[in-house]
């Protein structure tokens, strides 16, 4: 008897229980490997997708980009199935490209990125500074197999180096928006020609965001500045100083790097205090001085927060020429001062641009990579 009601238990469990359900064979299927949105002329939306192709179709490139114009993005994409012989799996998308047209309307753009199901929130996000989407898509790497696989890997592989660009994931763009008191950016990408002509991909400023719209962009030292400011703490990043002896180039590695924007009420105006704080060790000497000396250090250490100090206050005053609140000062005074912010928040717009801001920068050499005297060679 207990093994019938223990086999009528299996049967029921195993009928209840679902099975691969709407399963896509691979064969059957190719994926998304990045995805991109241009404004045509008309106003249309052109969507591109980049498709991963298999290896036993695959005699050339390992992509191929398709694109289709419609009044939406869900128009354009549903236009490109009609086309693929393959059901398109959407949910690899590794990178997401706005074209420049396109990225000032990028207002746009929020409902599909709230809303799709298959776009994820921690994709990348870049913007294809003057030229389009589609065209950043098209360009074949030297290495990886396509250009989003190359931004993601240029992008966080320049980070712990040289320290330039910040990495921006489509759920900080949405929370950006969303948020009162801060505004979004988004590293830019550039399709530029190398020596031979052939084509190729590069870094290329930071686009500035108010209220949805493009409006403008930092170049490489204000991107440096803003990097300075992220709200979590930065690993990474060189700064070159100079030798005091000879002025040769001293290489600084930034190992820790935390800052802190504090505001203060001076009667009844609101002003900023920016504090950094910078661990850092010897990276490489042209000079042949021994530098490892507390004077020297002291030099040293002085002349990275000078440099710092100026990248930050670049940053801020672009920030503050195109009225965009990038650094969330308006939001530091939110969470300090919420009745202030009460009075300031539908001002803020015009309030911001005027808002006075001090840096201090402390930069601390702390290592010298277990090397203490230079090299001789005789």
């Amino acid at each position: 008897m207990r093994r019938r009601i223990c086999l009528l238990i299996l049967i029921f469990s195993l009928l209840a229980t679902s099975g691969c359900w709407g399963r896509v064979e691979f064969p059957q299927a190719v994926v998304i490997g990045g995805a991109g949105m241009d404004l045509l002329p008309d106003q249309n939306i052109l969507t591109s997708f980049q498709l991963m192709l298999p290896p036993d179709i695959s005699r050339g490139p390992s992509f191929v980009v398709v694109s289709a114009p419609g009044q939406t993005v869900s128009v354009g994409r549903r236009r490109i199935t009609l086309e693929s012989p393959r059901v398109q799996i959407i949910e690899h998308i590794a990178a997401f490209v706005v074209g420049e047209a396109m990225a000032r309307n990028l207002v746009d753009m929020v409902d599909l990125m709230l809303r799709s199901p298959h776009l994820r929130e921690n994709t990348d996000i870049f913007v294809a500074r003057g030229s389009e989407a589609r065209q950043v898509l098209e360009t074949a790497p030297v290495i990886e197999k396509s250009s989003v696989q190359a931004l993601k890997a240029m992008i966080r592989s320049q980070d712990p180096t040289t320290g330039v660009y910040t990495e921006v994931r489509i759920n900080e763009v949405l929370s950006k928006l969303a948020a009162p008191g801060i505004e979004p950016v988004i590293p830019g990408v550039e399709v530029i020609s190398d020596a031979s002509g052939k084509k190729t991909l590069r870094l290329s400023g930071t686009a500035v965001f108010r209220k949805g719209h493009l409006v403008g962009w930092l170049d490489t030292r204000e991107s440096r500045g803003y990097r300075w400011l992220r709200p979590k703490q930065v690993r990474g990043g060189t700064v070159t100083v100079t030798c005091p002896f000879d002025g040769k180039p001293v290489l600084l590695e930034m190992l820790r790097t935390r800052s802190e924007i504090i505001p203060r009420l001076e009667n009844g105006r609101v002003a900023f205090s920016i504090k950094i704080r910078d661990d850092a060790m010897f990276y490489e000497q042209k000079c042949t001085h021994d530098l490892l000396t507390s004077p020297t250090i002291s030099q040293l250490e002085a002349e990275g927060e000078r440099q710092i100090e100026d990248e930050v206050l670049a940053a801020i005053y672009k920030a503050q020429s195109l009225e965009s609140d990038i650094f969330g000062l308006g939001l530091a005074v939110s969470r300090r001062y919420p009745r202030a912010w009460q009075s300031m928040e539908k001002n803020w717009e015009t309030i911001f641009p005027t808002v006075p801001v001090s840096v201090q920068v402390d930069v601390n050499i702390r290592r010298s990579n277990f090397l203490t005297k230079i090299l001789y060679l005789r």
